[in-house]
């Protein structure tokens, strides 16, 4: 949610609405909740390694969604499940 806007301008060049980062914002806000803990301040997290492999797991999802979308409509199957590879890869 919060890293496939970012990708998509930076790589695509297509600007979101105020609901997209409202909604990433919220998403945000949501994971701070999630991740502290009552002896934990929100200001400083500790760094868990779960928390950066659920990162780098939204990251390569990002990605995906983001090569995908930058698909010709009329490409051919091979060229669609080439780009979808190499999205994976």
């Amino acid at each position: 949610v919060v890293f496939t806007p970012i990708l998509e301008y930076l790589v695509l060049r297509r600007r979101q609405g105020a609901r997209v980062w409202l909604g990433a914002l919220c998403a945000c806000v949501g994971c701070a909740f999630l991740t502290s803990s009552p002896d934990d301040s929100f200001v400083i997290v500790q760094q868990r390694t779960g928390d950066l492999l659920v990162v780098a797991a939204a990251t390569a999802w990002a990605a995906y969604i983001v090569l995908t979308a930058a698909i010709p409509p009329d490409a051919g199957a091979l060229e669609v499940q080439a780009r979808k590879n190499l999205a994976c890869a």
